[in-house]
């Protein structure tokens, strides 16, 4: 989880700004901030369905192309749904496409390996399942960098150090030239502005 901290990209911009900038095919950095909030998320949720990690790449690329096409030529009717439910059909059809293919060239995969993702309804809910899941995480990412900015770095090294890395209380307060209870009240600090952070961070997906 740390190191995904660092990478974080655009974090408090808005998904409508975001989608703005995906008008003008050259604005590089609005691409470049819409991949990097988004790739991950479609590639964790086909790597989670057992989706080998190179096609997982592949088909979030192409999911976001898709997508930023239908942006730009008018066929994204937010009133029709979130950008997350629209990414998610998007990527259905490309898992659904992937599989066609894949059972055409009889490919060998092991045992359960991307098991009829989309043949019944509860392969579908176990994948619906998993892009919510993937969706709740890439929240909380988004509001542990924004939480990063706002507490004080002494707090945030406390948080770090005993909540993502697991190391003991005292152990940190050791290494910090603290106290465990202070360690615990930066711990308190952070998660309150994490909590506080996360529905303002749900809408910027």
């Amino acid at each position: 989880m740390a190191h995904e901290l660092d990478s974080a990209i655009g974090v408090t911009m808005t998904g409508t700004a975001l989608l703005e900038g995906l008008r003008d095919p050259g604005n590089q950095a609005l691409w470049s901030a819409y991949v990097d909030r988004y790739r991950p998320l479609l590639v964790r949720t086909l790597v989670q369905s057992r989706v080998p990690p190179h096609d997982a790449e592949d088909l979030a690329q192409l999911a976001l192309l898709e997508f930023a096409e239908a942006y730009r030529t008018g066929r994204y009717d937010r009133d029709r749904g979130r950008l997350r439910s629209w990414l998610f059909g998007i990527l259905k059809n490309k898992a659904r496409s992937w599989r066609r293919r894949e059972g055409q060239r009889g490919a060998r995969r092991e045992e359960g390996a991307f098991e009829d993702v989309l043949a019944g309804e509860p392969a579908e809910d176990e994948l619906a399942a998993r892009w919510d899941e993937e969706w709740h995480r890439a929240v909380l990412r988004q509001a542990l960098t924004q939480a990063r900015a706002d507490v004080s770095p002494e707090h945030w090294e406390a948080f770090r150090l005993f909540v993502l890395e697991g190391l003991d209380a005292a152990e940190v307060a050791d290494r910090l030239g603290t106290t465990s209870a202070r360690v615990y009240g930066a711990k308190r600090r952070v998660l309150e502005r994490v909590r506080a952070l996360q529905p303002m961070m749900a809408d910027l997906f």
